[in-house]
This record gives C-alpha cells, structure tokens and sequence, in this order.
C-alpha cells in the first residue's frame, strides 16, 4: 500500500503510531511539479484524493513540517526518529494508539519540538 494512502485505507488503526508530514497546498503543488515534470492538474487531483492536512494532523501520531528546506526536514525527521528510540511505543500486542494525542508531539522542520 502506498504510504500517502495509509489514513485512506484505514491502515493506520493496525499501527502503533504514524508520522504525517505536512505542507501548505501551494508548496506540495510546486514540489510535485519541478520533481514529476508533471501537469499542475494532476498533482491537485492527486491531493485531493488524500486526506486533507487537518484531518493528517488529527489521525497522525505525531507531526513534522515539511514548509522549510530538505535539510530542515532531514533534521525534523532525525529528531523525531530520536525521540521514538528513547521513549518506544508499547508492544505490537497492546492497541494501537494512533490519533490518540497520547505522548505525542509535532516537530517543525528545523527540530523545534511544539506541543500537539
């Protein structure tokens, strides 16, 4: 399955916890385009058939913003991975805790961590 489609599909109640990265609209769009050689209207079409940023931010187990540079996402995605190895999820065997809030926090690109 395809990971942009984990919140669609339902997969991510069989999850201990999810990462959503998120971005604005605009941003995603040019991205999109400069790295597909793609048509504007069909990256649009193929956000809009993800769930919306909201809804991510809802469901994700925690948060990373992507609006900064690569190099800030690699340190947000470095800091989040840190903080999973130092304070790991309960086992495969207890529910899944997924949208919960529960020990969860968002990072902004840059690795500022900012309560959820």
């Amino acid at each position: 399955i395809e990971a942009a489609l984990i919140f669609e599909t339902g997969l991510d109640r069989t999850l201990d916890g999810t990462i959503g990265i998120v971005a604005p609209i605009e941003l995603r769009v040019a991205r999109v385009q400069a790295r597909d050689q793609a048509d504007e209207a069909a990256v649009r079409a193929r956000i809009a058939a993800q769930i919306d940023d909201d809804a991510r931010r809802a469901r994700a187990t925690c948060i990373i913003d992507n609006a900064g540079s690569l190099e800030a996402l690699r340190q947000a995605i470095v800091g989040q991975l840190l903080g999973i190895l130092q304070n790991p999820r309960p086992a495969a065997s207890e529910p899944p805790r997924s949208g919960t809030g529960q020990n969860s926090y968002a990072v902004k690109a840059g690795g500022r961590e900012t309560g959820r």
